[in-house]
């Protein structure tokens, strides 16, 4: 997997579902021509009544279909002291070699 912003190649594959995850929840739903259900539909709350509920059933649907090697047992979400979201995701990783492992991702989104 290839970082989008480097454009080097990401050979740890803990650090390609990072990339992976990163690259879902910041793809607006519907912008990918070949597979417009690709992405979470977190921007679409921007300025609306959704609950979190509703942002949580949004991250964890769209990682369960485009990130299967991630088993997720835990989201948080919360907004940092510069007002950004920040999403937490805990859970288990199934790597190629047939190890599980646990991992703890938090992304900041817009940065």
């Amino acid at each position: 997997m290839m970082c989008k912003h480097t454009g080097k190649y990401i050979s740890d594959e803990t650090e390609q579902v990072k990339a992976s995850i990163l690259d879902i929840l910041t793809t607006r739903r519907g912008s990918r021509v070949l597979d417009r259900e690709y992405g979470c539909e977190l921007f679409d709350f921007i300025d609306s009544s959704k609950s979190k509920i509703d942002y949580y059933r949004s991250i964890v649907e769209a990682l369960t279909e485009y990130e299967p090697r991630l088993r997720i047992s835990e989201t948080k979400l919360f907004t940092n002291e510069s007002g950004k979201l920040v999403v937490q995701i805990s859970g288990d990783l199934n790597i190629d070699s047939g190890v599980n492992k646990l991992v703890n991702y938090q992304m900041i989104m817009g940065e």
